[in-house]
């Protein structure tokens, strides 16, 4: 049985999922009314992604001097802030102020995530680590399925003001209930803001680590790319832009179903090797996608991505969690969600290049190569044998690989 403050954990965490699902759909309209621009949600997905990438080293820092819950407890009171701050914005007619209160949103959200990752090891132990991890998946994933379902009539009844005031209130229930969670204070870590670098040795010399920090990376540059052209694909192709949500819910079906085989199922072989193929697995089947020309064909790959993705996206982070020192596990955890950080900005801005040069299609594929060629680069090079000690993060990992 999980203990409660896991299920406190999950409460907390589901309610952020679910209100940053509202803030995504209210923002798109949002920044249309007050820009008037039909390139402010290119800006806006910028000012999201950006941003996360500066604070993911300071929040893997932070986490591991004060503990993990208290950091993420903290940031959803200010992401909280933040998110009112938008409607101020919105009121006043601010463009600027929208984009800088987003823009700083998301900075704090890059230190929540680098956070949030050392939780689950200070509230369930040993082999419950991969079901809580699956768990927590399950939740992200039931969270792509209904929380812009949940989200359309809303928009429609009141418009993205009331969408952003529910995201407060589930900024402040989140905190609460993280507020409330065992935290261990690691190490007296010196240079809290030092960024990911700490972590990055120890991620490089460990083979597992280095694989599952890689298939973040590549994945991301595949499926952010596979989102930018989404609503292309389905309005040359499979309907028209109506179908762009069921194409999302897709895929969130696939990670429903990956989390439900996490729950379930330990990796087959090796994780080192269960993590590169599930995401090699995922960006093959995005591959596939360009070729569908049927709404009911295309769904399909898209489901298995999401599939592939939740495994690896499971698998990977409980095998870190229970093999790296709770006293660095927020450092390593920053290299993660800085390489998914990364490969989201290069697949953004791969596609605003590519697509206008080479049709929606091919900058998928191309997207997709480039994505397999990184993860291969990142398993098979590299040192492969025992993991190195770094001196700087005092016995990063309990136990070899």
């Amino acid at each position: 049985m999980l203990r409660d403050p896991f299920r406190r954990f999950l409460a907390g965490a589901t309610l952020s999922l679910y209100g940053d699902w509202l803030t995504t759909v209210a923002m798109v309209v949002l920044v249309l009314r007050v820009t008037g621009s039909t390139a402010a949600p290119a800006g806006y997905m910028l000012a999201r992604v950006l941003p996360r990438v500066v604070g993911a080293g300071p929040g893997g820092n932070l986490a591991d001097r004060f503990g993990g819950a208290r950091v993420v407890a903290i940031c959803s009171m200010l992401q909280g802030i933040l998110t009112a701050t938008i409607i101020l914005a919105e009121h006043n007619n601010a463009a600027w102020g929208v984009f800088l209160a987003v823009a700083l949103a998301q900075l704090v959200n890059g230190v929540a995530r680098s956070a949030m990752g050392t939780i689950i090891p200070t509230v369930v132990l040993g082999e419950g680590i991969q079901r809580a991890n699956a768990l927590y998946n399950f939740a992200l994933a039931s969270s792509l399925v209904l929380g812009p379902a949940i989200g359309a009539p809303f928009l429609a009844w009141k418009g993205p003001d009331l969408l952003l005031w529910i995201d407060v209130a589930t900024f402040a229930v989140a905190s609460l209930l993280m507020a409330t969670l065992p935290t261990r204070a690691a190490t007296s870590a010196r240079r809290p803001f030092a960024g990911a670098l700490p972590g990055l040795r120890l991620v490089r010399d460990d083979p597992t680590l280095r694989a599952m920090a890689f298939a973040y990376l590549a994945d991301a540059i595949a499926v952010t790319a596979a989102g930018s052209v989404l609503v292309l694909a389905a309005e040359e192709r499979l309907g028209g832009d109506g179908v762009v949500g069921l194409l999302y819910a897709s895929v969130g079906v696939g990670d429903i179903i990956g989390a439900l085989i996490g729950l379930r199922r330990k990796p087959p072989v090796s994780v080192r090797f269960s993590v590169s193929t599930t995401a090699i697995t995922g960006i093959l089947a995005l591959a596939v996608f360009v070729l569908c020309h049927n709404f009911w064909v295309a769904i399909l790959p898209l489901i298995l991505n999401g599939t592939a993705e939740v495994c690896f996206q499971t698998w990977g982070p409980a095998d870190m969690q229970r093999r790296v020192n709770v006293s660095v596990l927020g450092r390593v955890n920053a290299v993660i969600v800085l390489a998914q950080s990364t490969g989201m900005v290069i697949g953004a801005v791969g596609s605003l290049i590519l697509v206008p040069l080479v049709h929606w299609d091919r900058a998928l594929y191309i997207a997709c190569c480039v994505a397999l060629v990184v993860l291969f680069a990142g398993v098979v090079t590299g040192r492969s044998g025992e993991p190195t000690r770094n001196p700087d993060l005092s016995e990063g990992l309990s136990i070899s690989s």
